[in-house]
């Protein structure tokens, strides 16, 4: 009788997939990205949380 899990474990293939796919939206949208609370850009934009005189930038919902 088949098993309903399969035995291995892919955490790392779909951690790496979310890696690729954050680093994605990092390029590709204008002022970056914050999920998980870590902030990706491409470039310095007005707002930018890697500056740390600004605490007041909220998480993306998209």
């Amino acid at each position: 009788m088949p098993s309903q899990f399969q035995k291995t474990k892919h955490t790392a293939e779909a951690g790496t997939q979310l890696d690729l796919g954050l680093a994605y939206l990092a390029l590709m949208t204008p002022g970056g990205i914050t999920k998980f609370g870590v902030h990706a850009c491409a470039a310095p934009h007005a707002n930018c949380p890697a500056d740390a005189g600004d605490c007041d930038q909220t998480e993306s919902t998209t």
